[in-house]
């Protein structure tokens, strides 16, 4: 038994040093790996482990690997064992979910000449992170969350040709100086990555923006700096001590009481004291993480923070001002006013609380007033005109205008006299000079000073508005030619254009020097010299795609070319070496562009597809004067004007209701929409302020209004009367019957009856119906199938008592006479939430009941 033993050790010395021998062989590269993970393949030193959802390195990678290809996983560092895989050239790690890169990670990795970390959420990049990458050629940090770069962090990368920056959120102040001279001289980057801030360096280009606009002007959003110093974001709650390190992670150190990542987790939730305003804390059985809160009277809220609004139901009156108290209010009078509620008059009749209108006498009478008036007023406060037109004796038709204390008979023409009672010697037909007017395009021919005028209609201008100032092209390779113009060597070209699209060709000028003005990406850009590739180009800060109306403006100067959008900074293509060229043979293009121009050189280039404009183009003008946009308009195919003076493609007007400023749009048919503006607005896309009529704001209920300057009047019509006509004129029968808050009408069998107002009853309408609620304040419930929600608030509602009905007589009826919507929020047992309108009750009181 012992030789045997013996043997046994023997053999498994012999097999461990024969392991040990090809171990030594594989890490020397004499062995070649055939081993391959499962989740990968293999083949010829590429290992594909793409889109397996993998969180960490897979085992057993060949160590002969030289491109290994890990995008699309769920990778949330870069692994650390890749620094074994000595002979890897090229690493793709993009479309993870890597969020920060550990300094030194590559440091062993110096055969690496592509590294792909595209598409991740990258934030923070240590000065060391890429130490070691000597022969790195390729880098891409693509589509990450990026705002800032350390200086010196790409020192060690000595072979790199080409960086990929873009769709990175760069903040491009004077820490990033150095990166755009970096990129600038060795020519590293494409072009392609653009700042986001501050707001001044917006979508600038990191690689042709001038270094003397990277400056630092004041602090920095807090949002920016702590993604790679997070501690200044304070994240450690409850006093918790924050620790960060190189690569832009934290940890908290929390004090006695707390725990979790943030310190947001409370051991004992009373040690805090969360409760507000005097509130008792309670620890929820068995839950030392959760408590409540037992609120003293006028709080509320989980932690009796909440001092409801006693104001929002308050009956201050007189428009003194509710002060909010705790479970009260106190209203504070403006002088004159006295009581709880602010609703005694000291003394009605002192100067500026006189109610007497019209220069009418107050005169004082125990604790009220009454209002002696002056001739030709009437009313409890002298408030009524007294319609003297009741009793006009105004003839053949005549208009009559009350006045105070009398009235004026507006004649029909041809009569005359006082009450126009002298009609005219003889009427003479005529006719009107608009008989023989020209007007087009539907235009209204109007008289003024004896000669026929065409009013034209929104679009359209000229003597017979015969021109047309809007169009509205409809994307289908349709264009507008204008007529042959010289510019001057100083020439100034404007346009609106209103369009929701992103994309399409607005200008096209054709001579020997051509030039564009296209809508691109949602921007105006301005493109030059067409036939080199890259064109010069420059782009509007502003974006035009929101469907309202922006004016353009194209001015050339001086060996330079200057792009304006709604009276904004110009921005300039810079001096020229040459003067754009200007002859007789200039072609102006607006919309598109015809098929032979496209074939001569305005081709889509890499960054331009050439589209035609689709949206409303108005008032074009060239150095100040107007070109009509239906001189030669062109359809699909290169086709004219239809025999019904129709262009396919192109409509007259505009027909999308984005461009009215204001007011309801109305579709006109095929001369497009039509702003019908509010009062106060005018003009035809109601974008003009106008004085309102005071008519617009008329109370008069059974009248017509006639305007007095800045104030107006009520005529009332026959069997009405009251400032605003709102009451009946008495019938004789009532006459002597008095009503205190009702109307008197005479019944069925001829004798006067009152009928009263609302809150009033009784023969004479003088006993008040009154009906006082209570405040009540409660959380609501909503039951639905598989959860029950609750309010997040306290709702305060007016309720009603039902012994207001019980005692109020016959056909009146009581219970909740004002209410206001109000939104609540609910939070539902499953964890959801929602928020809900509703109607709450505000005052109770009694009216007649409907029938």
């Amino acid at each position: 038994m012992k030789a045997v033993a013996d043997v046994e050790r023997s053999v498994e010395s012999a097999i461990e040093t024969v392991l040990n021998k090809l171990d030594g062989l594989e890490d020397n590269g004499c062995l070649p790996s055939s081993r391959c993970p499962d989740v990968c393949t293999c083949a010829d030193g590429v290992v594909r482990c793409s889109n397996r959802a993998l969180r960490v390195l897979p085992k057993d990678i060949p160590k002969d690997t030289t491109e290994l290809y890990l995008e699309g996983n769920m990778l949330t560092s870069v692994p650390r064992e890749l620094a074994s895989l000595k002979q890897l050239s090229l690493v793709d790690l993009s479309n993870n979910s890597i969020s920060t890169v550990a300094p030194f990670t590559f440091a062993n990795m110096t055969q690496l000449a592509t590294l792909i970390l595209s598409y991740n959420q990258i934030r923070c990049i240590p000065i060391q992170a890429f130490d070691g990458l000597k022969s790195l050629r390729l880098l891409t940090l693509h589509g990450n969350d990026l705002s800032t770069i350390p200086e010196g962090a790409f020192n060690h990368l000595t072979s790199l040709s080409h960086l990929a920056l873009g769709a990175n959120p760069l903040y491009c102040n004077c820490d990033l100086r150095w990166l755009s001279q970096w990129v600038k001289a060795g020519f590293k980057e494409p072009g392609i990555a653009r700042c986001t801030g501050p707001p001044d360096m917006a979508d600038r280009l990191l690689l042709t923006t001038p270094l003397n606009r990277f400056q630092c002007k004041g602090p920095v959003d807090i949002s920016l700096t702590s993604k790679c110093a997070p501690c200044l974001a304070t994240p450690c709650h409850n006093n918790g001590t924050c620790v960060a390190d190189a690569t832009g992670s934290y940890h908290c150190t929390c004090p006695f009481g707390f725990k979790g990542q943030n310190c947001e987790v409370t051991i004992n939730s009373c040690l805090s004291f969360p409760c507000s305003n005097g509130g008792t804390c309670h620890i929820l059985p068995g839950q030392e993480d959760q408590f409540s809160c037992v609120c003293p009277p006028g709080f509320e809220g989980l932690r009796c923070e909440v001092n409801p609004d006693d104001c929002e139901d308050n009956d201050c009156e007189n428009n003194s001002t509710c002060v909010d108290g705790v479970n009260n209010y106190t209203c504070i009078c403006p002088p004159n006013y006295t009581g709880d509620l602010c609703e005694e008059v000291i003394d009605p009749c002192l100067q500026g609380f006189d109610p007497c209108l019209h220069d009418s006498k107050c005169v004082l009478s125990g604790r009220t007033y009454r209002c002696e008036c002056l001739p030709g007023y009437v009313g409890q406060h002298c408030e009524q005109d007294y319609n003297d037109c009741l009793e006009n004796k105004c003839q053949h038709a005549a208009e009559c205008v009350d006045a105070i204390n009398g009235y004026t008979c507006v004649c029909k023409e041809g009569f005359s006299g006082l009450f126009c009672e002298s009609p005219p010697p003889m009427i003479l037909l005529q006719t009107s000079p608009c008989d023989q007017s020209d007007c087009q395009n539907s235009a209204q021919c109007i008289v003024v000073a004896g000669e026929p005028v065409c009013r034209c209609l929104p679009g359209f201008y000229g003597n017979k508005c015969h021109k047309m100032a809007t169009a509205h092209f409809l994307g289908r390779d349709a264009y507008v030619e204008l007529p042959s113009t010289m510019l001057r060597p100083s020439a100034h070209i404007s346009l609106q254009v209103a369009t929701d699209k992103d994309n399409g060709l607005l200008l096209y000028k054709e001579d020997s020097d051509p030039l564009a003005l296209e809508l691109y990406q949602g921007h105006i850009r301005l493109i030059y010299d067409i036939a080199s590739y890259p064109p010069t180009t420059v782009y509007s800060v502003e974006s035009v795609s929101d469907g309202l109306f922006h004016t353009v403006e194209l001015l050339i100067q001086n060996h330079s070319l200057s792009l304006v959008v709604d009276n904004g900074a110009p921005k300039s293509l810079g001096k020229l070496p040459r003067q754009p060229s200007v002859d007789h043979n200039t072609q102006l293009y607006i919309g598109g562009v015809p098929a032979q121009v496209v074939a001569s050189g305005l081709r889509p280039g890499p960054d331009r597809t050439l589209q035609s404009f689709n949206g409303c183009i108005h008032n074009v003008r060239v150095n100040g004067e107007p070109r009509d946009l239906g001189y030669r308009a062109t359809g699909r195919g290169g086709g004219p004007r239809t025999a019904e003076g129709k262009t396919e493609g192109l409509l007259p007007g505009c027909h999308s209701c984005s461009v009215c400023a204001q007011g309801a749009c109305r579709q006109s048919g095929e001369m497009g929409v039509t702003c019908e503006c509010l009062p106060g607005r005018s003009g035809a896309l109601c974008d003009q302020k106008t004085a309102p009529s005071p008519c617009q704001s008329s109370r008069c209920v059974h009248g017509l209004c006639v305007p007095k300057g800045s104030l107006y009047s009520c005529q009332c019509a026959e069997g009405y009367q009251g400032q605003y006509c709102d009451r009946r004129q008495p019938p004789p029968a009532c006459r002597g019957q008095r009503c205190g808050h009702g109307e008197c009408r005479v019944s069925e069998t001829g004798e006067p009856v009152c009928h009263c107002q609302a809150g009033y009853t009784g023969p004479t309408c003088d006993t008040e119906l009154t009906c006082h609620g209570e405040v009540v304040r409660e959380q609501l419930k909503r039951h639905h199938p598989m959860k029950t929600c609750t309010s997040t608030s306290k709702i305060p509602r007016m309720d009603c008592p039902r012994s207001c009905q019980a005692s109020a007589p016959p056909g009146v009826c009581c219970g909740p006479t004002k209410s206001r919507r109000r939104k609540a929020v609910f939070r539902c047992t499953d964890g959801t939430s929602y928020s809900e309108e509703m109607e709450t009750a505000m005052e109770c009181g009694c009216a007649k009941c409907p029938l």
